[in-house]
């Protein structure tokens, strides 16, 4: 029945109603009797992945219409004749509004509906006006050090033992987010410390949090050698902190098969996929983080939560060998948008691969997406790649909607 999807009692935008918590899952961990394969790969946009209805609700998302988005994908999704890609497009992006809005009621009343119809795992709630304010909410005094991505706040020894845990815990009490972590030298970790370092990353799992790792290859490998196929000794803790860290690390296809090695270790049902809440990043031990608070500039251009990393921070672009420069576009742009894309120009620093984060990006109206669209042309024409990347699906539309998906690649946010 389409009639479920969509909240009951409607709560306004912008609102976080306090629904009554869902039972909790069983543990990934346990002796489950099934095993629900939620793969959720991430998705370019094309040509064919959008459709008149998708648009319209982009459309008056971008208008600032949130009431309007949310009827318009709500009507699509009772149609009779929807087709099952259609509609879990049009259910994806409803949740997607939710979670840009911070409407959790409304989000978990659409996410029952969502298991429901798709024989499948809902995405997981956070708030992206939550998000925003603990980006934002810095003043003078607290500003994010530059430092953090020129020196790690803390740098993994070879040999990680309690003591080393204890040192990483503290580090990341005393500093504010984000927290740059380097990784490069570790080569064992001791069994004595995965208890404690397993508390911490399935800490950082579900919470928004913003990591970046150095050395990110090491850790996979020196945990790999800690809980590897048919070594039932590590103990299914150190299985747990290896699954979380390829969580964290968004390393979904290696999390898989590591399922499955522990399926075959334990003799139990592999544990599904699920989203880690925090952000995160690989980077290097070089270039600084600038941090612009809300402004608007003189030409009228309102842009809210616009982030920009230096040049030297870096990430694989896609699955190219070349690295590309790191820049952030998030909360909301409205008018010419010439400050967020000057932050942006000023990451690139003439790169020719750039990849620009939209993780808290939450709308972008029709001046800021004209400007965009005007930009990404310009750099094509100059042969640089753009790539934005975990893009929600309103706004990865009305991209679509005025053309920028012909000049660089639109990445759906995966979950």
């Amino acid at each position: 029945d389409n009639s479920d999807f969509g909240p009951q009692d409607r709560d306004g935008p912008h609102t976080a109603d306090a629904a009554a918590a869902p039972a909790p899952a069983p543990s990934r961990f346990g002796d489950g009797s099934g095993f629900t394969h939620s793969r959720a790969p991430v998705i370019e946009l094309v040509g064919g992945m959008t459709d008149g209805e998708m648009e319209e609700a982009a459309i008056r998302f971008a208008n600032g219409d949130e009431a309007g988005a949310e009827a318009a994908l709500l009507e699509a999704l009772e149609h009779p004749s929807a087709g099952h890609e259609q509609a879990l497009r049009w259910a994806c992006a409803l949740l997607d509004l939710y979670r840009a809005t911070g409407r959790q009621q409304s989000f978990e009343q659409a996410a029952i509906a969502f298991a429901q119809r798709f024989e499948r795992s809902a995405p997981v709630w956070f708030s992206m006006p939550e998000a925003l304010e603990s980006t934002q909410a810095v003043t003078p005094a607290r500003t994010v050090p530059s430092r953090l991505l020129v020196e790690p706040i803390w740098a993994s020894p070879a040999d990680v033992d309690v003591t080393a845990v204890d040192t990483l815990r503290l580090a990341v009490a005393n500093v504010d987010p984000p927290w740059f972590l380097d990784w490069t030298a570790l080569e064992r970790i001791d069994p004595q410390a995965v208890p404690a370092l397993g508390e911490l990353f399935a800490q950082w799992c579900e919470t928004a949090v913003d990591l970046r790792f150095s050395g990110a290859g090491r850790l996979e490998a020196t945990l790999h050698d800690l809980a590897h196929s048919g070594r039932r000794e590590a103990g299914q803790v150190s299985w747990k902190l290896r699954l979380d860290a390829l969580r964290i690390m968004q390393l979904q296809d290696a999390f898989e098969l590591a399922a499955l090695d522990y399926c075959v270790t334990f003799e139990v049902s592999p544990p599904a996929w699920e989203d880690a809440r925090c952000l995160y990043h690989d980077a290097t031990i070089a270039g600084t983080l600038t941090v612009q608070a809300d402004a608007t500039p003189d030409d009228g251009t309102a842009v809210r939560g616009a982030h920009g990393f230096a040049p030297a921070a870096t990430i694989q672009m896609g699955l190219e060998p070349v690295q590309a420069s790191v820049a952030e576009l998030s909360g909301t742009i409205l008018g010419e948008a010439t400050t967020a894309l000057a932050a942006v120009e000023q990451a690139r620093s003439g790169a020719l691969r750039l990849v620009v984060s939209c993780a808290n990006l939450v709308r972008v109206d029709f001046s800021a997406a004209g400007s965009i669209l005007n930009w990404v042309a310009g750099l094509q024409a100059q042969g640089c790649q753009v790539q934005f990347r975990e893009v929600h699906r309103l706004v990865a539309a009305f991209f679509g909607v005025i053309g920028i998906n012909e000049h660089a690649r639109v990445m759906l946010r995966p979950n």
